[in-house]
């Protein structure tokens, strides 16, 4: 299961070392939209979720339903913490789905491209989830 809230358990001296260790990282997990698509099309995948495993509860929405690409959402898919997360609404089945980019050069893109939701979307690839 996702863990919720990771920060939210921390006791407040806790939470202020954790926050300082993370201003210092140089790194950030960015999510990995290619990666998506391949775990979307060869599990068949019709309804998921994206989001940052650690803080789901207040970084997810979906991003697939019924089978079609969802670009209306409020997801946060970074963080210099966080796992970013793609779960299967039908299964509960959880993927990592990220790679680990230079603060100063990551990929600020937060959401699907045409060509990614071209493929989610594909009439072939469809008639398979139905």
């Amino acid at each position: 299961m996702v863990e919720s809230n990771k920060t939210l358990n921390m006791e407040p001296n806790e939470l202020v070392v954790f926050v300082e260790e993370q201003k210092k990282s140089k790194t950030i997990n960015c999510f990995d939209f290619s990666k998506a698509v391949k775990i979307i099309r060869e599990n068949n995948i019709r309804n998921a979720r994206w989001g940052l495993d650690g803080d789901w509860s207040a970084t997810n929405d979906y991003c697939l339903r019924d089978g079609k690409a969802v670009t209306d959402h409020d997801a946060y898919l970074n963080s210099t913490w966080a796992i970013p997360t793609l779960i299967n609404e039908d299964t509960g089945a959880e993927y990592p789905c990220y790679t680990v980019e230079n603060k100063d050069t990551w990929d600020t893109r937060l959401d699907w491209t045409q060509e990614e939701i071209d493929l989610l979307n594909q009439k072939g690839f469809q008639s398979k989830l139905i």
